[in-house]
């Protein structure tokens, strides 16, 4: 089974949008998250906005990546506010990755959000949580099962900095088998 490629495409960059679409990855996933400085988190949101309306279908095909947006952390006002924006758009990318998951609860706010957005009879995003802590490790049987979730994927270099461990193959051989 092959695995899935992920470019990770800094918000604040449109111009490198298509080409990340076009660049044979699986999934081109356009961050509002860690690559975007904090000044710049409202303009990054109405970017990648525009661009989820200027780019419909949002889907994938064999000549174009599946495009998805990280939304910053939902336990930060600039996380709401993107998780908000993009159900209230109308539009929607194909994948939405929800960084800092630690409970089963992040995940099933992301449904309630698109179920109560309106368009019940729009499409909906597949929600992959990214798994950054050790919490989230703890809690992932819990995490795992909840019906939205399409997938998970891992952080490590979050998830050293917050278990207090360097990056190596040995102090990360846990949480990735549990994943």
């Amino acid at each position: 089974r092959r695995g899935i490629t992920w470019l990770i495409t800094p918000a604040t960059t449109p111009a490198r949008f298509a080409s990340a679409l076009a660049s044979g990855t699986d999934v081109a996933v356009l961050d509002l998250e860690d690559s975007v400085p904090h000044r710049q988190k409202e303009q990054a949101r109405d970017t990648v906005l525009n661009f989820l309306t200027e780019t419909e279908p949002v889907v994938g095909g064999e000549d174009r990546a599946v495009l998805g947006v990280r939304v910053n952390a939902l336990a930060t006002l600039h996380g709401l506010r993107d998780l908000t924006a993009i159900a209230e758009s109308g539009v929607c990318p194909a994948v939405l990755l929800i960084p800092k998951v630690e409970t089963p609860r992040d995940i099933d706010l992301v449904a309630e959000l698109f179920e109560a957005s309106g368009n019940a009879g729009e499409s909906h995003p597949e929600v992959w949580a990214l798994i950054e802590t050790p919490q989230a490790i703890q809690q992932l049987p819990q995490i795992t099962s909840s019906p939205a979730l399409t997938g998970v994927v891992f952080g490590a270099a979050d998830y050293a900095a917050a278990a207090g461990c360097r990056r190596t193959a040995s102090a990360l051989r846990y949480p990735r088998a549990a994943l």
